[in-house]
């Protein structure tokens, strides 16, 4: 449904592109052997179905493809300590290039679409995911990749292909599939409000270690009243801000079931969250 095409490839892969990317077993366990391998392409059993899958990306790249997104569900093995061998069920995506048709507007891949892939994947199973970033994931980009985290447990990773050389940056991310849950739950659906809504935005300047993440789970934690929702609109850092700071710009939509709200009413708790908010963190904001 977020227009990615299916992908099946080998269970096999070689020792060296095996120990390129992240693996997405417990405790990054060793790779099982194959006894008898066809050849060196075929050496161990896959501990992540992201090197097939980023070579296949790769494959249709190189034959003319403008973008890929492809997705692959499957097994990942590894060794156990006494010798044995274990496995589990993963989903991995990979996106690259530019969408679109030359009389529309093209759109260059990035890391946040893939993350909204995920984040809907997520939602639609009935879980939540949040993404910490991390510098030490084999083969992805310092700066630019981040630990997948659901329920609080480690889930899988997102990032960018440390491949600076190649015409086309690739994203990726696998998770296991068991922490996604199964959608069975039944989910509640709510119902719109019949009256108005009212949006307004806060920017809000901090330093640049305050991480999303923890503005959200705050905004969350003094949720004000009759407040729809809210999201991320910009994150900026430049002329205008100081050193060491990005301002952030958060985008908020009110609206309650019972009754219209008054401007004079959503500017008041715009106000009382930004002073939670610059409390919280020593911000600096005005409330829009």
């Amino acid at each position: 449904a977020c227009g990615f095409a299916e992908a099946v490839d080998y269970a096999f892969g070689s020792a060296e592109a095996d120990a390129a990317l992240p693996p997405a077993v417990p405790g990054g366990a060793p790779a099982v052997a194959i006894a008898n391998p066809l050849s060196e392409r075929y050496a161990v059993l896959r501990r992540s179905l992201l090197p097939n899958l980023v070579e296949a990306a790769r494959f249709n790249l190189r034959r003319g493809a403008a973008a890929v997104r492809l997705f692959e569900v499957g097994h990942v093995f590894w060794r156990t300590a006494g010798g044995g061998a274990d496995e589990r069920e993963t989903v991995a995506l990979v996106a690259g290039g530019r969408v679109g048709r030359p009389w529309e507007r093209q759109v260059e891949l990035d890391l946040f679409d893939l993350k909204g892939v995920v984040e809907s994947l997520a939602e639609a199973l009935g879980s939540a995911v949040e993404a910490r970033p991390a510098d030490d994931l084999p083969g992805l980009t310092p700066g630019a990749a981040a630990r997948l985290l659901i329920d609080g447990r480690e889930a899988g990773v997102l990032g960018r292909l440390d491949a600076p050389d190649e015409p086309v940056a690739l994203y990726v991310t696998e998770l296991a599939t068991a922490a996604l849950g199964t959608g069975a739950e039944p989910r509640p659906v709510a119902i719109p409000s019949r009256h108005p809504s009212i949006a307004a935005d806060l920017t809000l300047v901090h330093p640049a270690e305050v991480q999303w993440a923890e503005i959200a789970a705050a905004v969350e934690a003094h949720r004000p009243a009759d407040l729809a929702r809210f999201a991320l609109a910009v994150r900026y850092a430049g002329e205008g801000v100081p050193a060491g700071a990005v301002a952030t710009t958060l985008t908020f939509l009110y609206a309650s079931p019972e009754r219209s709200l008054t401007q004079d009413e959503v500017n008041d708790r715009q106000e009382a969250l930004r002073r939670v908010l610059e409390g919280r963190f020593g911000l600096g904001g005005t409330p829009g």
